[in-house]
């Protein structure tokens, strides 16, 4: 299971254990109980990327990674999907995607209890710094950006999003 570093480091629980945690897989509105398309499976391991730092200021980085080592093996259904990543040095320029997330919104809504949706198409990462001026300092190699005209589940990014 893949996830943002900061969502692991910035909870308010110090020192939570892998053993301690699970995920939930296929969850959609997590206040809707009579919900039935999801599993919830056990987390054996967190691996946070090796350059990711909690403390610094630029932590919303290309290192903003963390995997997820499950305990058991996740079955595939429609509401359980693994998810599609660009292969080392392939182009990512005006592809289309989506991204969807439970964080933080524009309005400062933290945690919301169902998942912000965007379309977005990639672009070259030097448009994207003209778009939005600030990513200069995150965008890293290995890293592309993502734009949405009308969308954008991230607050302060103003619908211009960064995908590492």
């Amino acid at each position: 299971s893949l996830t943002a570093a900061h969502c692991v480091t910035d909870l308010p629980i110090p020192n939570l254990k892998p053993s301690d945690s699970y995920a939930l897989l296929g969850r959609f509105d997590l206040l809707n109980s009579s919900e039935s398309n999801w599993v919830k499976k056990d987390i054996l391991e967190i691996f946070m990327h090796p350059e990711f730092n909690a403390s610094a200021a630029s932590q919303r980085s290309h290192a903003d990674i963390a995997i997820y080592q499950l305990k058991t093996k996740v079955e595939f259904t429609n509401h359980i999907l693994p998810i599609c990543l660009p292969h080392g040095n392939e182009n990512v320029v005006n592809i289309f995607g989506d991204l969807t997330g439970y964080g933080e919104s524009e309005k400062g809504l933290v945690h919301e209890v169902i998942p912000r949706d965007a379309q977005v198409s990639s672009m070259d990462n030097m448009k994207c710094i003209f778009k939005h001026r600030t990513f200069w300092t995150i965008l890293a190699e290995g890293s592309f950006c993502a734009w949405s005209e009308t969308a954008g589940p991230c607050r302060g990014e103003k619908n211009l999003l960064k995908i590492a």
